[in-house]
C-alpha cells in the first residue's frame, strides 16, 4: 500500500485519507460514528475513490458503496495474482463509475497515470431555466464581480458546500 501512495504523490495527486483503514475493536462505539461520518464526508468531497482491493476488507467495500452513491469515479486496483479475491459485488457493479485495474509492481505507475486520465473529473455543460429576477440578479452580480454567470453558480455551489456564506459583495 506505501507504495501506492508514494505514487499518487509523485504523479502531483492528494489523499484525503493516507490510511483509510482503521481499527475498529479498540474504539468506543461513539468514536466509530464519529470516524465513519468523517469518512463519508471525505469521500463525497473526493474527486474520485481509489480503493486497492487485492484484499477482501468490507471497510473498503463499504467505502466504494458509498462513492457509487455520490457517483464519484472509482478506480479499483488488484494485484494480478489476486484477481480471484475481486468480489462479486465490485466484478458485476453495472456502473459507469467503477473501473478494475489489474496491476503487478512493475506495470502499477502506468496503469495509475492512465486510470486517472480516464477518471479526472471534466467539466460538464448542463442548460438551466432560470425566472427572470434570477436571471436579472445573476446579470447584476456578473457585472459587480467581474465573473460570468457560470463562476458565479460554480462559486455559490462550492461555498454552500463549505457551509460559507452564498456570496459576498
Amino acid at each position: 500500500m506505501r507504495g501506492i501512495f508514494d505514487l499518487l504523490l509523485e504523479l502531483g495527486h492528494t489523499q484525503s485519507n493516507p490510511y483509510a483503514s482503521f481499527m475498529l475493536s479498540s474504539q468506543k462505539s461513539k468514536r466509530i460514528a464519529g470516524e465513519a461520518k468523517k469518512m463519508r464526508e471525505l469521500i463525497r468531497k473526493s474527486d474520485l475513490l481509489l480503493a486497492e482491493i487485492s484484499l477482501p476488507s468490507l471497510g473498503v467495500g463499504y467505502n466504494i458503496c458509498l462513492a457509487q452513491y455520490y457517483q464519484l469515479p472509482i478506480i479499483c486496483l488488484c494485484q494480478k495474482e489476486h484477481k480471484a479475491n475481486i468480489p462479486d459485488f465490485i466484478r458485476n457493479f453495472n456502473s459507469q463509475y467503477i473501473k478494475i485495474i489489474e496491476y503487478t509492481n512493475i506495470n502499477l505507475k502506468y496503469k495509475l497515470k492512465k486510470a486517472f486520465t480516464l477518471a479526472t473529473p471534466k467539466k460538464i455543460r448542463f442548460n438551466m431555466n432560470l425566472d427572470q429576477g434570477a436571471n436579472n440578479l445573476l446579470n447584476i452580480l456578473s457585472k459587480e464581480m467581474k465573473k460570468n454567470k457560470t463562476e458565479i453558480i460554480n462559486d455559490l455551489i462550492k461555498n454552500a458546500d463549505k457551509g460559507k456564506p452564498y456570496f459576498v459583495l
